[in-house]
């Protein structure tokens, strides 16, 4: 649930966004023809074009999990095993709390050969009237607090898997996305020698494309759908029953619209998609998307192998300051 009940709000807020946009687009078709309208920043074609530029070419899955519950714990190997049926390779992004309460089912997939994120160490949910509910927001804790946060992710990722992280993602990433709130993560997986992170939403990447990178490590952010680019396309937008999960037929429309889009224009992608394996094993809109992508040879990554496919990335900015 990494952007849990408060993705409430900020589909709210890109919503009045996106309204923004196309008020402006539609000014800029106003104007005399000798004054061609400028490319709107967030307009898809941006993505796009630099989406060539980093060296992709046609359509790769980019699919990650993060696992926020105990439930998860229960379910994650048998969606391993489908996703492995089907040669989808999926990248895993656990809270400390819950790699030490399911030791033995994550460090089984780590062993299998399965790459691990560093999610942070705390909790991301508890259990509250007859529901998880989501806790652990960076937004409401010190800049020291973060950095404990993350450093000890780190250190049960490695003791968990054996083997050091190389990616990041925050607790509900959505509600942490300021400049300032996003150098104090690179600044602090680059002392860990990270090389990527996937921390980002969707209208991140209508700006700066797929991947781009600040000093040492690449972002790789969320990916949006055909129809919604710059609303996130999870598992938890798209549950009709919040507190049992049934994940609705909206999730395999907008997943299988997305995919026949871009085939049908010849676009190259990354597609960045995640979800909670508790949200997606066993329903039936998430077993058919991943039949689709198998069924289409679209071929998947881990987030390291995503880092190596977008190589030509660019650098935005330095890496920030380790003051």
């Amino acid at each position: 649930m990494d952007n849990g009940e408060e993705n409430d709000v900020i589909v709210s807020s890109l919503r009045a966004r996106a309204a923004a946009l196309r008020r402006r687009l539609t000014r800029s078709f106003e104007q005399p023809v000798e004054q061609p309208p400028q490319q709107d920043p967030y307009s898809p074609a941006v993505y796009f074009e630099r989406a060539s530029a980093c060296g992709l070419s046609g359509l790769t899955l980019f699919l990650s999990f993060d696992c926020d519950t105990d439930w998860d714990i229960d379910v994650v190997a048998e969606l391993d095993a489908f996703l492995k049926e089907r040669n989808i390779v999926p990248t895993y992004a656990v809270p400390g709390v819950q790699l030490e309460r399911g030791r033995e089912v994550y460090g089984g997939l780590a062993r299998s050969g399965r790459e691990f994120m560093n999610h942070g160490a705390r909790s991301h949910t508890e259990w509250k009237d007859d529901q998880y509910v989501p806790i652990t927001f960076y937004r409401d804790m010190t800049e020291d607090e973060i950095i404990v946060d993350i450093e000890s992710g780190h250190q049960i990722v490695t003791d968990v898997t054996g083997t050091q992280p190389l990616g990041f993602r925050a607790p509900h990433f959505g509600c942490f996305q300021r400049d300032e709130d996003l150098d104090l993560i690179y600044r602090t997986i680059g002392k860990l020698n990270y090389t990527y992170a996937s921390t980002t939403v969707p209208e991140k990447a209508l700006v700066s494309g797929p991947a781009w990178r600040i000093g040492g490590i690449m972002e790789l952010p969320t990916s949006g759908s055909a129809r919604y680019p710059n609303l996130i396309l999870d598992t938890w937008t798209q549950l009709t029953d919040r507190r049992r999960y049934a994940l609705g037929q909206s999730y395999y429309d907008l997943f299988a619209e997305t995919i026949e889009t871009f085939e049908r224009d010849g676009r190259s992608a990354l597609l960045t998609w995640y979800g909670d394996p508790s949200h997606a094993w066993g329903q039936t809109p998430f077993l058919k998307a991943m039949d689709l992508i198998a069924e289409r040879g679209i071929p998947s990554v881990s987030g390291s192998e995503a880092v190596a496919l977008c190589a030509h990335a660019p650098t935005i900015r330095p890496a920030p300051s380790a003051a």
